[in-house]
Formats: C-alpha cells, structure tokens, sequence
C-alpha cells in the first residue's frame, strides 16, 4: 500500500553520491537518491549487475522509482526484478544514442515496464517512440547544481565539455582560424590540433572550476539527431558563461539565438570562426546574453523545479 507521503528513490548516473544537482541542496524527506556509475564508461554486465544490486539495497523504502537517463532506466529495471517487488517505475529523460538493435531490443523491453517514460527534448519524442516503441509523457526539465564549494576568477577564455556527439574537427578548424585556445574537457581525444588543449577524465572539483573560470563555452555538435550538448547548456548557464551552441532543434529549447546564446550551423567552421570573431573582438555583448541565460536556467531548470517535475509524475503514476 502506498504510504500518504509517499517515497521516491531517485537514480542518479553518478559515482560520487550527492555531488550532483542535490549538492549543498535540501533535498526533502520524500526524494532519496541513489548514485551508481555511470554505465557508458563501463559497457559490462558485471558492472549493469553491480549498479542494479546497489538500487536493490534501496528500493525497500520507496513506493516509487525514478531513473535518470537511459543507463540508469535499464539497470533500475533490472533492480526492480531482482528484488521481486512491485515498485512504480518513471524513467526520465530518454536519448536513445545507439543503433545497435539487439541493445535497443532489450532497452524497449524495459521501458515497457515502466509506468512514465520521459524525453529531455520536444525533438526526441518520435525517436523515443520509433526506437523503443513506448509512448513519452513528458519532457524532463535538465537540470544542473553548480558546486558552491570552488570559486575562481575569469581567468581563461574558451572552454568544451562533453564527448557525446562532439564535433571537434569543426572546433579545431574554427580555433586555428581564430587563433585562440580552447580547454577542451572529454573522456578521450578525438583530434589532434594546437588549438585544443586536451584534458581527459577530469574529476567534479577540475570541471566545476572550469566552468567556473572560463569566460565562453563552445559546443559543437556533430549533428542534430538526439538531445547531447542539452545538460552542458544548462551547466554554461548556471557558471555564467555565454554559449555558443550547434543550431539543432533541441538546442533552440535551451537557447534564444542571439538573446541567450549563439547558434552556429552544424559543421560550419568558418561561420563558428567569424562568431568566435565578432566576440573577440567586442561587437557582441557576452555578459548581457550570459545572463539572460543564466536567469534563463534557473528559471527553468532548477532542482526546485525538477522537483515539483517529479512529484507531479509520482502524483499521476498509477
């Protein structure tokens, strides 16, 4: 039976527990987390067992489940037959970013046990439903809370997170034109070029300082066929940086070209080039633009308003 405050366990693709958008936040009586290592960089049954054991452990205490992102949905499912119960079951925030149809083939199956099933973006709903043959109920606000424990000033210029879908043959192409230095953040190199300085598997403290002293975010997508680059906006617009941005469907929901950011085509350098330029050179106003964006994301993008996300699916999951 459902308590009348009921439990929600949150599943968070994270190693470090609470070092994500619960940090230095009050998280509620009603939300508990569960962080478990992220999967994509650990592709093992062992490790999907691992992370599912560990939701097991707290699945006792919670009448409803929600997962975060695609890895976390396929190991809370495999979480929740392992413990036999009959926990309610939300899965946030659906990318599909593989055609490996036997992969694909096992996700479907565990979204079809899921009682809510989410998308980041607008843009992923049909892909949602084509890829896994589930219907999306809602689009999952992204969500980002900046460490309050490093501080530094703006000492650098240009920086780039993510792996995901990255375009840095276009970003070095674009840097070397212009002749800056980009700090580029990943999990491994992709391309070789003087202008990208390579910083790979950075921990939290490193990333949360590069957001932090870095004036400008770059990032440039390979193409436009599910949300990458979305968690990234949000995070650039939390630290105050102004963000240039790959023009795709899922990037204009984040950012208002021109008013909140800049959206380049994909796979145009020259064009990044002249937008790298025009900035460089002041006839572009960053902090004006930054800060739209950052009142932007913590309008729309808060935990508070993950929150009241979540409590409104747990209240219409039945």
């Amino acid at each position: 039976m459902v308590r009348n405050h009921p439990k929600t366990l949150l599943v968070l693709p994270w190693s470090e527990p609470n070092k994500w958008v619960f940090d230095n936040h009050e998280r509620g009586p009603i939300i508990d987390v569960c962080s478990v290592p992220e999967l994509h960089a650990n592709r093992t049954f062992v490790n999907l067992v691992r992370c599912s054991l560990r939701i097991v452990r707290h699945l006792k205490s919670s009448d409803y489940v929600v997962s975060w992102e695609v890895a976390s949905a396929l190991s809370t499912w495999l979480g929740i037959r392992l413990s036999g119960r009959h926990t309610r079951f939300i899965a946030l925030g659906m990318i599909p970013k593989s055609t490996h149809k036997p992969s694909n083939a096992v996700l479907s199956k565990a979204l079809s046990s899921a009682n809510i099933v989410t998308a980041f973006s607008k843009a992923d709903i049909q892909t949602v439903n084509e890829t896994f043959g589930v219907s999306v109920s809602a689009v999952t606000p992204t969500v980002w809370k900046q460490s309050d424990g490093v501080s530094s000033s703006r000492s650098h210029g240009w920086l780039a997170v993510g792996a995901s879908n990255r375009d840095d043959i276009t970003l070095a192409r674009a840097a070397e034109a212009s002749n800056i230095k980009v700090n580029r953040f990943a999990r491994q190199q992709t391309h070789a070029s003087a202008a990208l300085d390579w910083h790979i598997n950075a921990d939290q403290d490193a990333l949360n300082n590069a957001f932090l002293s870095h004036q400008n975010h770059l990032a440039i997508l390979e193409s436009s066929r599910y949300a990458s680059g979305l968690s990234i906006a949000v995070r650039a617009g939390f630290a105050g940086q102004l963000l240039i941005a790959s023009d795709t469907p899922h990037m204009r929901e984040v950012i208002l070209d021109g008013e909140t950011g800049i959206l380049v085509r994909l796979n145009d350098s020259v064009q990044l080039a002249e937008t790298i330029g025009l900035l460089t050179s002041g006839k572009i106003d960053s902090r004006k633009m930054s800060a739209a964006h950052q009142d932007y994301c913590r309008a729309h993008h808060s935990y508070d308003v993950l929150r009241h996300h979540i409590e409104t699916l747990v209240a219409s999951c039945v």
